[in-house]
């Protein structure tokens, strides 16, 4: 499911480049991932990928008080 919405919010933010800024349409920019996992371009700059955006979820708790209903 979050992964889903991940997904989702990913290809939301793709369309906007596309249209607000005229990024070509290339669905490696915007892309839901692990940045733990040093996703890179392998061209020496540590694994940082400087080309492309990638959403992560940080923190995620579950809210006991809504699991009982």
């Amino acid at each position: 499911m979050i992964s889903h919405a991940l997904t989702v919010v990913a290809n939301e933010i793709q369309r906007h480049f596309i249209e607000a800024y005229a990024v070509p349409a290339n669905p490696s920019v915007v892309a839901p991932g692990n940045i733990a996992e040093g996703i890179g371009t392998g061209s020496g700059n540590g694994g940082v990928a400087r080309d492309m955006l990638i959403l992560s979820v940080v923190n995620l708790r579950e809210e006991k008080a809504l699991r009982n209903l």
